[in-house]
């Protein structure tokens, strides 16, 4: 079984904000994150949809700015 670690977690309370890291978060089923702008019920927003959270692999984000050169951190994600 694959296993991992969080290396981060980042919420924004508003649309166009910078993400905000934050030590830890309430994750409400069907809900989402407390504190994030897409927390809520998830009928108002996508009808029989859960609420989303996107994982992003650290490797990714390394492999990102060595082939690029582009810098790029888990808060741009």
């Amino acid at each position: 079984m694959w296993q991992g670690k969080v290396h981060s977690i980042y919420i924004t309370p508003t649309a166009g904000a910078p993400t905000q890291p934050v030590e830890q978060v309430h994750a409400v089923p069907s809900m989402g994150l407390q504190g994030d702008r897409h927390f809520g019920p998830s009928e108002k927003k996508r009808p029989g949809g859960g609420r989303d959270i996107t994982l992003v692999a650290l490797e990714d984000i390394q492999a990102i700015v060595e082939e690029t050169g582009i810098q790029f951190t888990p808060a741009d994600a």
